[in-house]
């Protein structure tokens, strides 16, 4: 249900920001194409949610294809797989569609840490009604703060005082991160969670694809 829930909320989310935004009509990108990038994308990154969780648990039992993809019976996915695999599919469609790509992901980006509250705050729900209340406040900061995040984040898109791709780097790296800590919080601290070397792996590329691509702007505008 959570998942659900996730999923709704990134997609209206995506439907509002990508709503009327002048970058993307003066490209003529349909929301019905964003909506398809996404859905296809979201798979993409399901797919790769659970091939590093299987990595990072490694089972004979998932040689069985049933057990791999049949995830509600045999649960199991990586937040970082999930972000690394819809980013990697954003960005082959958006090359390969010839769409801005800074602003096509910013909106993803932006979509998602938006999910990512209703995330932390259903979860906060669930340890009331569980009476756990450090991972109550773990889950509640966590929401706070991403919801925090999304209003600066959206005030610098609109105010275009930012290039297209910088809200992209921030929003993305400011999820993992909360992620990460809220998952630190949880085991309190006693045990690094498995997934922090792949969300380390996922903000370096972020941070190399930004300064590559914000290289080749100056670099056009000096010729």
């Amino acid at each position: 249900m959570i998942e659900v829930a996730c999923t709704i909320v990134f997609l209206f989310t995506l439907f509002i920001l990508s709503k009327d935004d002048f970058v993307l009509m003066r490209r003529n990108v349909s929301q019905r194409l964003l909506f398809d990038i996404a859905c296809v994308s979201g798979v993409v990154g399901l797919f790769f949610a659970r091939l590093v969780y299987v990595a990072m648990n490694p089972s004979i039992a998932y040689f069985n294809p049933l057990v791999f993809f049949i995830i509600p019976y045999f649960p199991g996915i990586s937040t970082a797989g999930f972000l690394f695999g819809m980013c990697l599919s954003v960005y082959i469609f958006a090359v390969r569609k010839k769409l801005p790509i800074g602003k096509v992901f910013d909106i993803v980006a932006l979509s998602l840490v938006a999910s990512g509250e209703i995330y932390f705050l259903i979860q906060a729900v669930i340890e009331v009604a569980r009476r756990q209340w450090l991972s109550f406040g773990v889950f509640a900061a966590c929401f706070v703060l991403l919801l925090i995040i999304y209003i600066l984040l959206r005030k610098l898109t609109l105010s275009n005082r930012t290039k297209d791709g910088s809200v992209t780097l921030i929003g993305l790296a400011s999820l993992c991160s909360i992620v990460a800590l809220s998952q630190l919080s949880v085991e309190r601290f006693h045990s690094f969670p498995k997934e922090l070397p792949y969300f380390l792996i996922l903000l370096l590329i972020l941070f190399i694809s930004f300064v590559v691509r914000v290289m080749r702007k100056q670099d056009r505008g000096n010729e």
